[in-house]
């Protein structure tokens, strides 16, 4: 019975080389590699552009932990940073944003780069599964909802561009 296989080996998979040890350190090590460039991998898939407001998002949000005493760095660059990093954090800073006069949308699509850096952050070992769940959770606002909060706050822009188009008459024109 010479051409029977046994239960644990499968037809098409090459018999393993090497100690059992010696494989397990080898997908460790792989494994490592991955997880360490994981932020870069990332990066180099997107265009100049959306590199480049991702890491002004996280510079921002970088600002906002010096502020609450958090001082951090590398949050673009690397997963280990995000160590400290908590859903409570990351809900403050969606707050802070709007005490700031941040615009709903500005808000959002920095809260969406946190969640995804966060996510990559896990993924590497730099953050704990069980935060990055909490992180997740921490919403942004429809549209109806930043409308309202927009009415019922003080500052509703920084900067100088406008929520609203400006129309030129015909005179203005000529």
């Amino acid at each position: 019975m010479s051409d029977q296989r046994e239960d644990h080996e499968h037809p098409s998979s090459p018999p393993l080389m090497g100690t059992e040890d010696d494989v397990r350190k080898n997908v460790l090590a792989v494994e490592q590699a991955i997880r360490t460039g994981s932020f870069e991998r990332y990066q180099k898939r997107k265009t100049e552009n959306t590199v480049r407001t991702h890491r002004a998002h996280l510079t921002l949000f970088e600002t906002y932990l010096s502020e609450v005493g958090v001082p951090l760095r590398g949050l673009f660059t690397r997963p280990a940073s995000w160590g400290t990093i908590t859903f409570g954090l990351v809900e403050d800073f969606v707050e802070w944003q709007l005490r700031k006069g941040y615009a709903i949308k500005s808000i959002n699509e920095r809260l969406s780069t946190v969640k995804r850096y966060a996510s990559l952050a896990c993924k590497a070992g730099g953050l704990a599964t069980e935060e990055l769940f909490l992180i997740r959770e921490v919403k942004g606002f429809r549209r109806v909802e930043g409308r309202r909060i927009d009415a019922q706050r003080s500052i509703a822009r920084v900067g100088d561009k406008k929520a609203a188009p400006t129309f030129l008459t015909q005179e203005q024109l000529a």
